[in-house]
């Protein structure tokens, strides 16, 4: 993709991250790895379909798609319906539970559990760490890491489990000291 990488030997991942585990063997640096605020991003997408005369509705409930002999009119939301030629259904993998499109959708929820802990200086990262076995630790503010993250099928379940604290943890434990 264009991206530079740069591969460093245990002796410079130590010099750049000190917190960085002893069991680690090398690492792999991103210098250009851009940042998105996720809240920024939508808030800019938001203001562009309806700076295009599109309608944004978020937080709907009873919603669903309209839709008759296989043609989809809108959406329908309780006994109101919305007609609309364009329909964008933004719901990822709710789209499957809403019978209602006439269409199969592959789609099932895939759910990721986090922990925000807090930290002291000496084992606060300068960059974000990242291991071959899907674990992750984010500087975030206030001295606190973002850390993850589990993925599991099937659940629509917003709590941190105690299987999934615990796996977090052992697997952010091989990345840091301490």
């Amino acid at each position: 993709y264009g991206i530079p990488v740069e591969t460093w030997n245990l002796k410079k991942v130590r010099e750049k991250e000190p917190v960085v585990s002893r069991q680690t063997r090398s690492g792999v640096f991103y210098p250009e790895v851009p940042k998105v605020n996720a809240r920024k991003l939508t808030d800019a997408l938001f203001k562009a379909v309806r700076s295009a005369g599109a309608e944004v509705r978020t937080f709907v409930r009873d919603a669903q798609v309209w839709a008759e002999r296989g043609e989809i009119h809108g959406v329908q939301i309780g006994q109101t319906r919305i007609e609309s030629p364009v329909l964008v259904y933004a719901t990822g993998s709710w789209a499957a539970l809403d019978k209602t499109l006439g269409l199969p959708i592959k789609a099932s929820p895939v759910r990721g559990q986090i922990l925000v802990l807090k930290s002291i200086s000496a084992l606060y990262p300068r960059r974000m760490l990242h291991t071959v076995r899907q674990a992750y630790i984010l500087p975030w503010p206030g001295e606190r890491l973002l850390v993850g993250s589990t993925l599991e099928k099937g659940e629509f379940e917003n709590r941190v489990t105690p299987e999934g604290k615990k796996d977090i943890l052992s697997r952010a434990g091989e990345m840091m000291e301490g």
